[in-house]
């Protein structure tokens, strides 16, 4: 499958679901979409495609945790903070998306989740493509479950 038959398939079928929100400019990639996932809630998802990928589309979504996030966690006691970010790697491990947790230098909390699914062209389909982007979203609601459960007051 060339790579322009990727961005009209996946803008297609984003298009029949009511997805599609819009496509932003991005050097590093042959297309990048904004879709919006659940549509109830207005949560945005990006569909990019590397533009030094042939054969692969990467579904992702970014989370930057507020600051009184980040301090609710940084106030844990440490090895409480530990055993949090044990359960959400564990967690994560099991789901069908890989993840990235950005700590800054000093290991402290977590500042940013990045949450992704890659889709290869010979598994590209709207099935596919739609089972991605709810499994991208529920990882990601999954960690933040988790990190609110541990730090709400």
């Amino acid at each position: 499958m060339a790579k322009k038959d990727f961005k009209k398939l996946v803008r297609k079928w984003c298009e029949e679901e009511g997805l599609f929100d819009e496509e932003v400019e991005d050097k590093n990639s042959e297309f990048n979409y904004v879709i919006n996932y659940p549509l109830e809630l207005e949560h945005k998802i990006n569909i990019l495609q590397p533009g030094d990928s042939q054969d692969k589309i990467i579904v992702l979504s970014g989370t930057r945790f507020e600051p009184e996030t980040v301090e609710r966690m940084r106030n844990l006691p440490q090895k409480e903070l530990e055993d949090l970010l044990w359960d959400i790697r564990l967690t994560l491990c099991a789901r069908p998306t890989e993840f990235e947790l950005r700590r800054p230098e000093d290991q402290g909390a977590p500042e940013v989740l990045v949450i992704t699914a890659l889709i290869y062209s010979d598994g590209l389909s709207k099935d596919r493509l739609m089972t991605a982007i709810r499994d991208v979203y529920k990882s990601k609601l999954l960690a933040v479950w988790k990190i609110q459960q541990r730090t709400e007051v």
